[in-house]
């Protein structure tokens, strides 16, 4: 068997959790002796890429944010033409027959331009769902003006005449073309045949605008977490919240939260909406971005994390990697983070749009006693079935070995 990874980026630096599960899915068939090929548009190669003897394609170009020229960025995300060539010939190189071929995110460079090619008559493709682009046309089924999650049809008129995106209507005109071609000149989502989904969130937001005889798995990504000893939680424990600062991750709902308790809250992060919140709660220890070790061992610490979101989100890392590190997490119940809660149990689930519902949350793990009571079940939880590197690589082969057998992902 061989596998070629498609991603937007070689390198880990340019990307978040998606750019390192492709980067991960990779290095990890490899050590199990798989012939891997890694294409991206953009991006010097990884150096963990190169050292696990993976083969990297790039197209040396700048991604649709970084591209010094924004009309040069805009066309590229319409139809990267350089990089349908560059798919075209990779397939007509390799060996169709054993070859799978793993899709991570064409979005932010690639475009879908490449998603013919992948379509293709005797070509086997998995398209990993790390995000909504192949239903929504701004990637998330959300209003970010309104901070709401967006229930329009796409490309109903509803959703042509409402300004949805994080920055601009001509931003979200120009993502409602691109969308268009999606459909109309790439023929996806409904040429395409496997899909890996994150979550029951995605799946049920999804599954109504992918093709009906589409095979469908959901797989939770991967997470880099050492086991090590739990850390029992002390009465100094604060909570934490670990994340991009912007407004959707539902930075209202945490000011309002912790507005008379700032000094229990630790914020790890950077983002567009930093310093509003920074006004919000000026009280708070905000530490910036940290190193992912960092970042675990404030999560060792940590009374609870809070994930406030406002949005679906795929399956947040962040979450699986707080329970791992026994912190028992509240989340807000619209994201699929809600899904990995055991409600009481390892966390807590509320209602984001009930303005108390957080600092009742909060005062539930106040109580030293249920905080340790629920880190530990946090704890005992994740680690009786780990979303480690190694099931994932092994769940891969599983799911490659049977499209490659019979076209789809088997019982």
């Amino acid at each position: 068997m061989k596998l070629v990874v498609v991603h937007d980026f070689a390198n880990a630096e340019l990307g978040a959790g998606a750019t390192r599960c492709a980067l991960d899915t990779a290095i990890a068939l490899r050590a199990q002796g798989v012939d891997v090929t890694f294409l991206a548009a953009a991006g010097e190669p990884d150096r963990e890429l190169l050292d696990a003897g993976v083969n990297v394609k790039t197209l040396g170009q700048a991604d649709l944010r970084r591209n010094p020229s924004r009309a040069k960025a805009l066309l590229q995300g319409l139809w990267n033409e350089d990089a349908e060539r560059a798919m075209r010939k990779l397939i007509a190189e390799v060996d169709l027959n054993d070859t799978i071929f793993h899709v991570h995110t064409w979005s932010k460079a690639l475009s879908p331009s490449i998603l013919p090619p992948l379509m293709s008559p005797g070509v086997h493709a998995i398209f990993h769902m790390h995000e909504y682009f192949a239903a929504c046309p701004n990637g998330g089924f959300f209003d970010y003006p309104s901070l709401s999650i967006c229930t329009r049809k796409p490309l109903g008129l509803d959703c042509l005449t409402t300004q949805c995106d994080s920055r601009s209507g001509i931003i979200k005109a120009w993502r409602v073309g691109r969308h268009a071609i999606m459909h109309a000149r790439a023929h996806y989502p409904a040429k395409a045949r496997n899909f890996i989904l994150l979550s029951e969130t995605q799946r049920r937001v999804l599954q109504p605008y992918l093709p009906a005889a589409a095979n469908i798995v959901l797989v939770r990504n991967p997470i880099a977490v050492d086991k090590q000893p739990r850390v029992p939680r002390g009465p100094d424990a604060r909570y934490l919240f670990v994340g991009r600062i912007s407004k959707e991750k539902g930075l209202s709902v945490l000011a309002q939260g912790f507005v008379d308790r700032q000094h229990q809250l630790v914020v790890i992060g950077d983002g567009p909406d930093l310093d509003w919140l920074k006004a919000s709660l000026p009280n708070a220890d905000f530490r910036g971005w940290q190193a992912k070790n960092q970042v675990q061992e404030a999560m060792r610490e940590a009374r609870a994390l809070v994930f406030p979101s406002l949005w679906y989100e795929g399956m947040p890392m962040v979450v699986l990697e707080a329970l791992a590190c026994g912190a028992p997490v509240i989340s807000s119940s619209c994201s699929s983070a809600a899904e990995v809660v055991s409600h009481g149990k390892t966390g807590l689930v509320f209602d984001a749009r009930e303005a108390a519902s957080l600092s009742e949350a909060t005062r539930v793990l106040d109580d030293d006693a249920t905080a340790e009571a629920m880190s530990d079940s946090a704890y005992q939880d994740y680690w009786a079935a780990p979303c480690d590197m190694l099931r994932f690589a092994n769940e891969m082969t599983v799911l490659y070995q049977n499209v490659m057998k019979q076209g789809s992902f088997g019982a």
